[in-house]
């Protein structure tokens, strides 16, 4: 892989990967609270890990993060509140887009050490710090075009990643579900290769089979774009059926092409993808009944309805979501309400 072909898609991915905190200009423009498209459920546990933080509350910081990877705990919609738990004492404030927040990484590197210094094999203050190195790496990079970045910030950038990295080590990724997802975001960004990224994925997901997170991490990775090849979407999500299997498989499948509908357009979402409509919508039913789904599920829902062209199940997800349409799902300003609501109420 040549390294002009990473520098492309890696701006790409900034936009996908950097935390939920990511928003685009026409969902901050029509004034939804991204509590209303996502739930109030995220942005009180972002508030309250980030007072812990600002206090140095490192005991109860490390009850939380320890709690949070049991996976026990989950958002509506069925995320696990481990990842935004990490995400909080990276990013600045509980919704400001990446691109836009203060440089907040430098302090919480600072705050993050003195925890080491008292505690230096906490695996959750290793973690945390991995993350910060790793968003901090992006500040040296910035949000630009790949081709604006200059040959200093792409150092700084990779030098800051093996920094990152390096906090991983002494990690017991047995009892930390979140080493799993941070060193695939490390290794993807870092040229890879496909070979250790699937390894990668095999040994978090033998570990920890229910950790959706993880699995959407890795249909990136065989997303085309990335490291992927045709097919290789469909096989992952047809795998998960069968392994974890049961709800939890049919779950999974959903969140599979949740991601996908991010990363492929309506017409060609099907053909590209090689996913079933019949599973998606099977994965959403469980997902509905064991966490309830947000506004922003029933918008993906809707979108991937719209292009299997089951219009029934479009105007389930309408019902739901209404006027609160996410604009991270629909992308083109004019899509949704000149094709997709004529279409939906038969106009």
């Amino acid at each position: 892989m040549s390294r002009g072909w990473l520098y492309g898609v890696t701006a790409a991915f900034c936009i996908l990967v950097l935390g939920g905190a990511l928003l685009l200009n026409w969902q901050q423009s029509s004034g939804l609270d991204r509590r209303t498209i996502i739930g109030a459920d995220e942005q009180d546990l972002c508030r309250d890990v980030q007072v812990l933080f600002d206090a140095e509350k490192f005991d109860e910081l490390d009850r939380m993060g320890r709690q949070f990877a049991t996976l026990k705990d989950r958002f509506e919609g069925g995320g696990e509140k481990l990842s935004l738990f990490y995400e909080s004492m990276g990013l600045d404030g509980c919704g400001t887009t990446f691109c836009e927040a203060r440089p907040v990484q430098p302090q919480n590197i600072r705050k993050l050490q003195n925890w080491l210094n008292r505690d230096p094999k906490n695996s959750v203050a290793k973690t945390a710090m991995a993350l910060n190195w790793y968003y901090f790496a992006w500040v040296g990079r910035g949000c630009a075009a790949w081709a604006d970045i200059t040959f200093d910030q792409w150092q700084l950038y990779f030098d800051r990643l093996r920094i990152a990295r390096s906090y991983l080590d002494g990690v017991d990724p047995h009892t930390s579900p979140q080493y799993y997802a941070i060193l695939m975001d490390i290794l993807c960004e870092s040229g890879g290769p496909r070979e250790r990224l699937d390894a990668l994925y095999e040994q978090g997901h033998t570990a920890f089979p229910n950790f959706y997170g993880l699995t959407m991490r890795y249909a990136r990775v065989l997303d085309r774009n990335w490291y992927g090849r045709g097919g290789d979407l469909a096989w992952l999500a047809e795998t998960l059926l069968d392994d974890p299997g049961g709800d939890s498989g049919k779950a999974s499948y959903s969140f599979v092409a949740e991601l996908s509908s991010g990363l492929v357009g309506t017409e060609g979402f099907f053909p590209e993808t090689g996913l079933s409509w019949d599973n998606i919508k099977q994965g959403f039913a469980v997902r509905q009944q064991l966490y309830g789904l947000t506004n922003h599920d029933w918008n993906a829902y809707c979108y991937m309805a719209y292009a299997a062209g089951d219009r029934d199940a479009c105007r389930e997800a309408y019902a739901h979501f209404g006027e609160n349409v996410d604009a991270t799902v629909w992308q083109d300003r004019s899509f949704y309400p000149e094709r997709v609501l004529p279409w939906i109420k038969g106009q």
